[in-house]
C-alpha cells in the first residue's frame, strides 16, 4: 500500500513543457503567424535614391519615434490590463496597436502613453507599434498575452499525511509526501483527474487518460509557508514537477498554506497567497480498522465516519491475497462528505474469503488558490488519511 500512496506523483501521461515548445509564446504574433517575428512592411524603409555613394532621397517611412519599455510586459487574453508605454515623442494623435489590434488610449504625454490592452482570441507574443501625425515606433516582442483560464485549473498537485491507526500492525510508520507542478490551463478538479471521474463512485483501476502539458518554470525549488513554517519542495530532475516526503512537523491540520513567490526566468513572477488549507483528521466507524483486531468485510461493506470538514472524503482500496500479498484490485472513491457510503460489489474483479484489503480514508481540500498571470486555479489538494486494514470474508 506505501507503494501505491507514496509514488512521485500521479501524472500518467505528461508532454513537458517549455514554454517555447508548448505554445509557441517566442514566435507566435498576430501580425505574422507562427514564424520569427518580422518588421510590418509599412515599417521597412524604401530607398528610392540610386546613388550607390551617398543616399540623398527622403525618406516618408523611417521609424521616428521611440519605444523603450512596455510595462507590465504580460496580461491576460480578456484584455483590460493597464500598460503604460514610454518613450517618444508621443502626441495626442496616437493609436497603438497589440498585435494588429488597436488599444484603448486613456492618457499621453511626451514621454509615456497609458493603454488599455484590447482583447485577443489567441495567446503568444505580440509586437506593440505606435503611430502618430508625426510618425511611427515600433518593438517586436514587447507584450505576452496568457490565455485567460478564470474557472480552470493551471496546478495539480496534493500535500497529503497518512496516519496508520488500528492495533495490528506489527510495525507501521506514519508518512507524508507532497507534490505539484504548473500545467496549461484545462476544466478538471484534483479528485477527478487522480481518483476518480464523479461523486459518490469507486473506479478500480483509475487513470485519467487525457495528456496533461507542464509549463516547466525552470525553477529548482519553491515553498509552501504557512505562518512560520516553510516547506521547500525541489525538483531534482528538472520535470518541472516539485515533490518533498513530509515529516509530521510539516503538515499542520486545519492551516492556511501560501506558495512563496516564484521568480522564473520564462515567466512572470507570481505568488499564491493562499494556495490550500489542511483538513483535521476524521473518524471512521466503519469498517472498524482503529480497534485491536482486523475487522472483516463482505464484498459489499458500508464506509462510516465523522468529524471531518473536508470538502471530499477519498477512499484507496488495495484488494491483495493473503498471506502473500498478490494484487488483485486498486480501488479509489471519491464520496460526498455526508458520513456514509456503501461500496459496491461489482467494483472488484473477484472475492474470496481469506484476503486482505488495505484501507486508507481520506479528508481532502481542494485548493481553490488563483495563479495571477493566467487567472487560473491552483488546484494543489491537501489530504489526512487514516490508514486501516480488513479481511475479506
Amino acid at each position: 500500500m506505501r507503494t501505491s500512496l507514496t509514488k512521485q506523483y500521479l501524472l500518467m501521461n505528461i508532454t513537458i513543457c517549455a514554454l517555447s515548445g508548448c505554445i509557441g509564446l517566442d514566435k507566435w504574433n498576430e501580425d505574422t503567424g507562427f514564424g520569427p517575428n518580422t518588421v510590418p512592411d509599412t515599417f521597412v524603409e524604401t530607398d528610392t535614391d540610386t546613388d550607390t555613394d551617398t543616399d540623398t532621397d527622403t525618406d516618408t517611412s523611417l521609424l521616428s519615434i521611440g519605444i523603450d519599455s512596455v510595462t507590465p510586459e504580460q496580461g491576460l487574453s480578456s484584455g483590460g490590463e493597464t500598460v503604460t508605454i514610454s518613450g517618444g515623442p508621443f502626441d495626442t494623435s496616437v493609436t497603438v496597436m497589440f498585435g494588429g489590434r488597436v488599444a484603448a488610449v486613456s492618457g499621453v504625454d511626451t514621454n509615456s502613453i497609458q493603454v488599455v490592452t484590447p482583447s485577443t482570441s489567441n495567446f503568444g507574443v505580440v509586437d506593440v507599434e505606435v503611430t502618430t501625425d508625426s510618425g511611427s515606433g515600433y518593438l517586436p516582442s514587447a507584450f505576452t498575452y496568457w490565455e485567460d483560464a478564470q474557472g480552470g485549473t493551471g496546478a495539480y498537485g496534493e500535500f497529503y499525511w497518512v496516519h496508520f491507526v488500528g492495533g495490528y500492525w506489527s510495525s507501521a510508520i506514519d508518512f507524508g509526501a507532497a507534490w505539484w507542478t504548473v500545467t496549461t490551463p484545462n476544466n478538471q478538479e484534483f479528485w477527478e483527474w487522480a481518483f476518480s471521474p464523479t461523486v459518490d463512485t469507486c473506479v478500480s483501476d483509475y487513470a485519467y487518460n487525457q495528456p496533461l502539458e507542464i509549463f516547466d518554470l525552470n525553477v529548482a525549488n519553491t515553498v509552501f509557508r504557512a505562518g512560520n513554517l516553510s516547506v521547500t519542495l525541489n525538483d531534482p530532475d528538472g520535470s518541472g514537477v516539485w515533490q518533498k516526503d513530509l515529516t509530521s512537523g510539516d503538515f499542520v491540520q486545519n492551516a492556511d498554506y501560501s506558495l512563496n513567490e516564484i521568480q522564473s526566468p520564462d515567466f512572470p513572477d507570481f505568488s499564491v497567497s493562499q494556495l490550500m488549507r489542511t483538513p483535521t483528521s476524521l473518524s471512521v466507524s466503519q469498517p472498524a480498522i482503529s480497534g485491536q483486531a482486523v475487522p472483516q468485510v463482505d464484498r459489499t461493506f458500508p464506509i462510516q465516519w465523522s468529524n471531518s470538514t473536508a470538502d471530499k472524503i477519498v477512499v484507496m482500496l488495495e484488494h491483495l491475497t493473503y498471506p502473500d500479498y498478490t494484487p488483485i484490485d486498486s480501488v479509489t472513491c471519491v464520496l460526498r462528505n455526508d458520513g456514509s457510503f456503501n461500496v459496491p460489489a461489482d467494483v472488484w474483479s473477484s472475492w474470496s474469503s481469506g484476503e486482505i484489503i488495505f484501507i486508507h480514508i481520506g479528508a481532502l481540500n481542494e485548493g481553490t488558490g488563483t495563479i495571477d498571470f493566467n487567472n487560473s486555479t491552483a488546484r494543489v489538494a491537501s489530504t489526512y488519511y487514516l490508514g486501516g486494514a480488513a479481511l475479506t470474508r
